[in-house]
């Protein structure tokens, strides 16, 4: 008898119902992605759809009005074959996963794209919005990882996405508005003169290149370590170099500003007012054989050290 029943039960077919009251719940009704840079794509977002009914739903229809920019993986197929008669049992979800990727735009300035997903059910249209900004970005990036400059001007036309190390032999300038994206490992090594040029207004923004969540409500911008650091290291035989920087962000590297100067014969001149160093694993602003002015300037939540002299 307990085997009949077990096999009654698990051979149970599950009731689908055509009532167009009956319709799918789900987690958002707008899918919004962060700044996502041309030419990279963007992290992966999930939406869920849940089915609040008791018998089961038939969702016989999933698309995108447009389909250029955003991409879609529903319960891991990508083949739009599958988006036809997609079956919910009672109570049930299932997982949509989306992507987008962004041609170069016309403009500096972030462009709003935007698309819409819809389910059909029962001859009911649910729709779910997508939206995101393409940002047009300078990237340097090389096979070897190293990009070596005798002089370097950051401007403030589109943001810089850089996956080198770059070693800037003799100029660094930071004009203001300017802004710096790192990729994890790449760093700045300067041995010349460094000029950042930020405002109130526009201050200067050096970070990782995560613009996503860690989790749900964590923004990549809160973890530390993802990209080296600004290392001043004034080769010997230069004489009276100075680095001068106001109003910049210097956020989530190994270390914000390592300044280290082997030549006793001659100190450089460090200056930082208005600044922020915030959110290093190892160290905020570290400083040997440096003639320095640190003022009104925050340096905090650093692993190991804020300020080493």
């Amino acid at each position: 008898m307990f085997a009949l029943l077990l096999c009654l039960t698990s051979c149970r077919e599950e009731q689908f119902t055509d009532d167009p009251a009956c319709r799918l719940a789900f987690s958002m009704d707008t899918v919004r992605f962060d700044t996502v840079f041309t030419t990279v794509g963007s992290a992966t977002m999930q939406l869920m759809v849940r089915n609040p009914n008791a018998n089961a739903l038939r969702i016989s229809r999933i698309w995108l009005d447009n389909g250029k920019y955003f991409h879609v993986n529903i319960d891991g197929e990508n083949d739009s074959s599958y988006f036809h008669n997609v079956e919910i049992r009672g109570g049930d979800s299932l997982y949509v996963f989306l992507n987008l990727y962004i041609d170069p735009q016309a403009s500096d300035a972030p462009v709003l794209v935007e698309d819409a997903m819809h389910f059909l059910v029962n001859e009911n249209v649910q729709t779910i919005h997508l939206e995101a900004y393409g940002q047009n970005v300078n990237k340097i990036k090389s096979a070897s990882h190293v990009s070596m400059f005798d002089h370097y001007t950051f401007t403030a036309e589109r943001p810089y996405l850089i996956y080198d190390t770059l070693v800037i032999k003799d100029s660094l300038t930071l004009e203001a508005g300017a802004r710096l994206y790192f990729h994890l490992g790449a760093a700045i090594y300067v041995e010349g003169n460094v000029s950042v040029q930020g405002t109130l207004a526009e201050p200067v923004i050096l970070r990782g290149d995560r613009l996503d969540n860690l989790f749900d409500s964590v923004p990549y911008r809160y973890a530390a370590g993802q990209w080296g650091g600004l290392y001043l290291m004034p080769s010997a035989e230069k004489q009276n170099v100075s680095y001068r920087f106001d109003y910049v962000d210097i956020l989530s590297g190994n270390v914000g500003i390592y300044c280290s100067n082997q030549n006793l014969t001659s100190l450089p001149r460090l200056v930082v007012h208005n600044s922020c160093i915030h959110n290093h694993p190892l160290y905020g602003l570290v400083l040997q054989n440096v003639d320095a002015d640190v003022v009104n300037t925050e340096i905090s939540n650093c692993a190991s050290y804020c300020v080493y002299l």
